[in-house]
């Protein structure tokens, strides 16, 4: 399940999967619905046998402090009923990179979002002025031109992590910088702004969630915001099994299966 180097025997001989940590994934998230259908054979759905199993897995595996049995058990009943077939499986979209000498995986931010939205709850719809901080930065060096933006942010219903002036006075448009997470946030913010900004993801850390450096053209706030853009769409959820010489370089938000993953052996109960 966690090798980086599996093999499988096909065709009569030894085959590697080139996928390394993506077909690791995969594997994972066989692995996870294969133990979920192993416990509803043995009965988690009936309640003393869940709180059997509960007790034997907090015996044996570390979980965080403030987790108890009973926490365990209150999710277990509210699962009683779950398909593990129906398990959505998702990938974050990554792309290959180094570090120190060793090959690694690096996260594609902006594509990452939807996947991580589903798991953060995140509702846009929802989204109010209030819920943003925005920091206030003067970048074309206009006299009080930050103050009046920041200013006109909290009219709107903003609320505020101060103002100052950028490092340089000669951003030619507005950018609004966000970090992961934040771009609904920094959507938000920048539909109020006039003209459109830049909108502009930053490694971080930033001191507010949403910081607006004014540019050149930056004529001010608008009373209402402009409409949104094109939303963007939820992951696909549809899984393929690839043949045995499936490769992939980079993962996606879809739940198509990476590499190797094996079958269930004959006359294994798995």
């Amino acid at each position: 399940v966690r090798s980086r180097h599996y093999q499988a025997f096909v065709d009569g001989r030894w085959r590697s999967d080139p996928s390394a940590d993506l077909g690791r994934i995969s594997r994972q998230q066989d692995f996870i619905v294969r133990a979920l259908r192993q416990a509803v054979a043995q009965g988690v759905r009936n309640p003393v046998t869940l709180d059997r199993l509960v007790n034997a897995g907090l015996d044996t595996v570390t979980v965080d402090d403030r987790l108890t049995a009973d926490d365990v058990i209150t999710l277990g009943r509210a699962f009683r009923s779950f398909d593990p077939e129906a398990l959505e499986r998702y990938t974050l979209p990554v792309r290959a990179g180094s570090a120190g000498g060793a090959s690694i995986l690096r996260l594609i931010d902006a594509e990452a979002q939807p996947v991580l939205d589903v798991f953060r709850g995140t509702d846009e719809a929802d989204l109010q002025p209030s819920d943003v901080r925005v920091q206030v930065l003067n970048g074309s060096g206009v006299t009080g031109q930050a103050g009046q933006t920041g200013s006109a942010l909290g009219a709107a219903g903003f609320a505020s992590a101060g103002t100052g002036e950028a490092d340089r006075f000669d951003f030619p448009r507005t950018v609004v910088r966000y970090v992961a997470g934040s771009e609904a946030k920094a959507e938000l913010v920048a539909r109020y702004l006039d003209p459109e900004a830049e909108l502009l993801a930053v490694p971080g850390p930033l001191p507010a969630e949403v910081v607006v450096v004014t540019g050149l053209t930056h004529r001010g706030v608008l009373d209402s915001p402009r409409p949104p853009g094109p939303s963007t769409t939820a992951p696909s959820t549809t899984t393929t099994r690839p043949s045995s010489t499936s490769t992939s370089s980079t993962s996606t938000t879809s739940t198509t299966v990476v590499g190797f993953v094996p079958e269930v052996p004959p006359g294994v109960d798995c």
